[in-house]
């Protein structure tokens, strides 16, 4: 009888405690059941997972919003934000380069996809890059996605060696080179690249896991989908 009592009683404790305050009354149950089990628990952090389609490896296997854009899979608008919607609109859906961008983005994209001249479009180290041919990645990256060709007489490097006219050592240096031998030219991610970019690459092209390949925030992008610019440009490039 004494014990029934008891139960009682502290059934009518936790009741009041719950009345009052919710939150209390539930931490204290939990450190109640902890108690008697002898060791609490930790809470597992949820993490945002990987969404995969049906290809067998590589990037593809993750749903990137860049790569669903330049596809046509989702509009820009659903698919990205920022400025990269700008330039998805503009090379991808055909929005006039003044009413989808702003700064030194919109004079590429006039020299780039509109055919101004680089003199009229831009200003200052822009301009000589321009007339060097020598164009931002990401406004050739969505050229690509939306078929547009580079400007008649642009002998841009990048470009020589993503379409296959020069070698990647004869057009480039420093990682962009890595990046386009391990794309282009089939040379093993661990031998072109190191760092970050090597742990990429092996995602992208290799097929191994984000968990495996890469650490921190690189890790945490890859299993949202989010890949690097640079190697979704040299992975579009080895389609060729």
């Amino acid at each position: 009888m004494n014990t029934v009592i008891r139960v009682f009683l502290l059934l009518g404790i936790f009741a009041g405690a719950a009345a009052a305050e919710p939150a209390s009354a539930l931490e204290s149950l939990g450190e109640l059941g902890a108690w008697q089990a002898g060791a609490a628990a930790p809470a597992t952090p949820l993490r945002p997972s990987p969404v995969y389609d049906q290809t067998e490896k590589g990037f593809s296997r993750y749903a990137n919003p860049v790569m669903e854009a330049c596809r046509g899979d989702r509009s820009c608008f659903m698919a990205l934000d920022g400025p990269e919607r700008g330039l998805c609109e503009a090379y991808k859906e055909g929005k006039s380069c003044f009413m989808a961008l702003d700064g030194a983005d919109r004079g590429w994209c006039q020299a780039v996809k509109e055919g101004k001249s680089c003199f009229m479009a831009l200003d200052g180290a822009d301009r000589d890059l321009c007339e060097k041919g020598q164009f931002p990645r990401k406004h050739l990256f969505w050229a690509r996605c939306a078929n547009i060709s580079l400007p008649q007489g642009q002998s841009n490097p990048l470009m020589q060696a993503c379409r296959g006219e020069k070698s990647c050592f004869m057009a480039l240096d420093g990682p962009e080179r890595g990046l386009c031998e391990a794309y282009k030219e089939g040379k093993s991610c661990f031998m072109a690249l190191d760092g970050a970019d090597r742990g990429w690459c092996q995602v992208m092209k290799e097929g191994k896991s984000c968990f495996m390949a890469l650490d921190g925030n690189e890790r945490d992008r890859c299993e949202r989908g989010y890949f690097p610019g640079k190697h979704l440009f040299w992975e579009h490039c080895s389609k060729e």
